[in-house]
């Protein structure tokens, strides 16, 4: 399996622009001070890993589109105001990672 190898870069400072400045709204008249985002030097240092391909995630059965606010399931489930059907959308694992795309739950079953 091939390893994913950490890369560092150094990147103007975004807080002040790669002048080792900052002039904010407690500067006055030409006041400025060190930016305590890059500590003077104009530069940042971000670290990345290179993307080589998806990973397998362990444990999962089913996928489900983005869903927010909603309890998800791999089964039915009942819940204190009735059973939801939970096998009706999604899809598998496997089907996830063979290209299909998950069946949405729609929102008027919300």
């Amino acid at each position: 399996m091939k390893q994913n190898k950490k890369i560092s870069v150094e990147v103007e400072c975004s807080a002040c622009e790669g002048t080792g400045l900052y002039v904010g709204w407690t500067c006055h008249d030409g006041a400025a001070q060190v930016c305590r985002e890059c500590g003077g030097t104009g530069f940042q240092t971000i670290s990345y890993t290179p993307f080589t391909g998806r990973k397998k995630k362990e444990g999962i059965k089913k996928v489900f589109q983005y869903t927010p606010w909603r309890h998800l399931y791999p089964t039915d489930h009942t819940f204190d105001d009735g059973t939801f059907f939970f096998s009706r959308y999604g899809c598998t694992y496997e089907e996830w990672e063979n290209g299909v795309t998950p069946k949405p739950i729609p929102e008027s079953n919300s």
